[in-house]
Formats: structure tokens, sequence, C-alpha cells
């Protein structure tokens, strides 16, 4: 399967296919996070399009989307809100070159990520080969049951 990687800091009309096809393959992800659907539709997009530091690296497969990276790239921010690939391209290397382009577009080496425990174990290995350093846990962040683990806090304020 040839998986191309398509990238931007603003909204391309072009591109609507794959906008129209990310809640449908991120939707495991309102299991964790329950607010993630509106956060797309109400923050992320109508960001996009007003060119207020949103930003994403989509991995395609012809007209389908296959893997994604939703990010925040402001001066006072960057960070990777979202990182998910369709599990059957799992351990073909797409979450690998989305994270790499992901922090070439923040255009740091240290962006934030904030990943649930129950997650944690799948996304560790990422995590640890692009270099992310644990800055706290928070219990109860998005779900009451669940443990959020911060990584790279501590480079918010620094150039």
């Amino acid at each position: 399967m040839k998986i191309d990687i398509l990238k931007s800091y603003n909204y391309k009309p072009e591109h609507q296919i794959y906008y129209n096809q990310v809640l449908a393959l991120t939707h495991t992800i309102c299991d964790t996070y329950p607010g993630h659907a509106q956060w797309f539709n109400d923050k992320f997009m109508p960001g996009l399009r007003n060119n207020d530091g949103r930003a994403y690296c989509f991995a395609v497969s012809g007209p389908r989307l296959t893997g994604v990276s939703l990010l925040k790239n402001t001066a006072d921010e960057k960070k990777i809100c979202c990182l998910f690939v369709s599990p059957d391209c799992r351990r073909m290397g797409v979450a690998s070159k989305l994270m790499q382009d992901s922090i070439a577009m923040l255009r740091t080496q240290k962006p934030l990520i904030t990943i649930s425990n129950n997650n944690l174990e799948q996304l560790q290995p990422l995590i640890n080969r692009f270099g992310f350093e644990l800055s706290r846990t928070q219990a109860g962040a998005y779900r009451s049951d669940l443990v959020e683990y911060f990584y790279n806090e501590h480079y918010l304020n620094s150039k």
C-alpha cells in the first residue's frame, strides 16, 4: 500500500475529502477524550480556516485517510493534539513519519503531547524514539478513571 503524507498550516479545499474522514478514523478516541469530536468541529477546523496556528499531517492512500496528526502551532504552544493511525496501517512506519513531520512543522524538537494511560503502552516506543520527556501525570484530566501523561511541558517557554 502506497501512503503519502499531506501537510498544511491552513485550510485547503482540495483536502476536504480527508477532513471529512478525520472523525470516522479517530472515533475510538472519543472513548478516552469525550470532547474530541466537538473540539475537532468547534475549535480545530474553524482555527484551521482562520489561520490561528492549527496545522495537520495526513497519511493518505488514494482517497482514504489512514493516519492523522492534528497540531497547534502558536507562539505559546507547540502541541501534537492528536496522533492516530488506522489499525490496519500500524507497524508500517506511518506513526513515525507523522511524528517526524509534526515535529518539523511545529519547529521544535520538544513539542507538547499528552497520552492517556490506556494508550501509553502502545505509544511508548514512539515517545522514547523521539526523546519525549515526562513532565507530570494528572488523574482525571479528561476522564475520571484515567491518568493523563504530559510530555515536554517544561519546554513550553524555552526557545
